[in-house]
C-alpha cells in the first residue's frame, strides 16, 4: 500500500507498536520505551554492582612494566558479565552519538545522556531499542532469578542467558530455545574465561590471574554451578596436583583457572 507521496504506508508503520512513524522514521512509542529502559539501567546499575562484587576476597593481580596492581574479582560472575555488557553498550551508543566523555565517566552518566538523545540514536542504529530492552530483561532476571535455577553462561548460538537447574547441570548438556545443544562444561568455561580472567578487571592490562583460598575459589565456582569442595582443592594441593601462588592469612592461595584445569582432568 502506498500513500499519495509514493511512499509505502507499511514502511511507515512500526511493527512493534502498530503506530505510525514520524518524518524521520522513528516511532514515538519506541523512543519513549528506549528512554525509559536507559533510565532503568542507570538506576539499577549500582545495585547490580553490589550483586557482582558481594563479599569476596578473591583477587586479580597484574604485572605491567615492573608494576603490580590488584583488583577484586566478582563472586557472582554472571552479574559481572551483565555489568560489563551494559557498560559496553553505553560506550558504543555514546560514541555513535558523538557524546564527549572521559575514562572516569561512569556508565550511569552515559546512559542518562543517551536517554536525552533517544530519537537520534534510534535514527543512527534502530537496534539500540531491542538491545536496551534485552539488557533490562536480563537485569530483571538477575535481581529476581528463577526459582531453583543457576545462570551458567550464555548459548553459543544465540547468546541468550542459560538459566538451568542442578539436574540439568549434572546431565552435562542443555538445549537452548534456539535449538542449539550446549555442553555445560563449555558454557561454564566461556563464562569463567570472560569474567574471572578478563583483562578489563584490572586497569592497565597485562597478565591477569583470578586467585583465592580454597574456600573462596570453591564459593566462586559454586555460585555458577561448578561444584568443587574446599577440602577437595586442599587435597589436590597436598597431593601436588595444584600449586600455591601465594599465602593469605597463613592459607595457600590458588589460581581459579588452575583449579578449573585440575577439576576437568578428573572429569575426563
Amino acid at each position: 500500500m502506498f500513500d499519495s507521496g509514493g511512499g509505502s504506508l507499511d514502511a511507515r508503520i512500526c511493527e512493534r507498536h502498530d503506530t505510525e512513524r514520524d518524518s524521520k522514521g522513528i516511532c514515538g512509542q519506541c523512543e519513549s520505551d528506549l528512554a525509559d529502559d536507559l533510565k532503568t539501567l542507570a538506576s539499577q546499575l549500582p545495585f547490580l554492582r553490589l550483586i557482582a562484587a558481594r563479599k569476596t576476597k578473591i583477587m586479580a593481580s597484574s604485572r605491567s612494566r615492573g608494576r603490580k596492581s590488584v583488583a577484586p574479582i566478582p563472586l557472582n560472575m554472571p552479574a559481572f558479565q551483565l555489568q560489563e555488557d551494559i557498560g559496553r553498550f553505553a560506550r558504543q551508543s555514546a560514541i555513535a552519538l558523538g557524546l564527549r566523555f572521559g575514562k572516569k565517566t561512569c556508565t550511569e552518566a552515559l546512559l542518562k545522556g543517551i536517554a536525552g538523545h533517544a530519537c537520534r540514536i534510534l535514527a543512527i542504529d534502530p537496534d539500540t531499542g531491542p538491545r536496551a530492552r534485552g539488557l533490562v530483561c536480563r537485569l530483571v532476571v538477575m535481581v529476581e532469578p528463577p526459582s531453583a535455577r543457576r545462570l551458567i553462561g550464555c548459548c553459543a548460538g544465540c547468546l541468550v542467558d542459560l538459566w538451568v537447574s542442578d539436574e540439568v547441570i549434572r546431565s552435562g548438556s542443555v538445549v537452548c530455545g534456539c535449538g542449539m545443544v550446549n555442553v555445560v562444561r563449555e558454557v561454564q568455561e566461556r563464562l569463567l574465561l570472560r569474567c574471572a580472567l578478563a583483562d578489563s578487571v584490572v586497569s592497565g592490562g597485562g597478565e591477569v590471574h583470578a586467585r583465592g583460598t580454597a574456600a573462596e575459589v570453591s564459593r566462586l565456582l559454586g555460585v555458577n554451578g561448578i561444584v568443587v569442595r574446599r577440602k577437595t582443592i586442599s587435597e589436590w594441593y597436598r597431593r601436588g596436583l595444584l600449586r600455591s601462588v601465594g599465602v593469605d592469612g597463613g592459607r595457600p592461595v590458588f589460581r581459579v583457572w588452575d583449579v578449573w584445569l585440575v577439576l576437568n582432568r578428573f572429569r575426563e
